[in-house]
């Protein structure tokens, strides 16, 4: 499809064990990755930004998912692909992979 632009959306918290694996899998995949880091202390942040994604955080803005941390999450990586000129998008969890 001429001018698609496919983002991966990835929110992650203290992923890096698994996240070479869920970048890995994205190559061919997605054209734009962007992670969101919900307060991860072991470097998984990196690990995307080595991989040429962009990653935002959460700032501690929102807590707890009955308080709609997860429903803010999506929505702050959905918002940042749309700025990054994405017309396609698909969430995978850190600890995923595409296969």
């Amino acid at each position: 499809m001429d001018g698609m632009k496919v983002a991966a959306l990835i929110p992650f918290r203290t992923e890096a064990r698994i996240l070479p694996t869920c970048m890995a899998s994205l190559k061919g995949v997605a054209d734009v990755i962007i992670g969101m880091d919900d307060g991860s202390e072991d470097g998984s942040g990196d690990i995307v930004r080595a991989a040429g994604g962009i990653v935002i955080s959460t700032g501690n803005t929102v807590s707890g998912f009955s308080q709609g941390k997860e429903k803010a999450m999506r929505q702050s990586l959905l918002e940042e692909a749309r700025g990054a000129g994405c017309t396609h998008f698909f969430a995978i969890d850190g600890d995923e992979a595409v296969t």
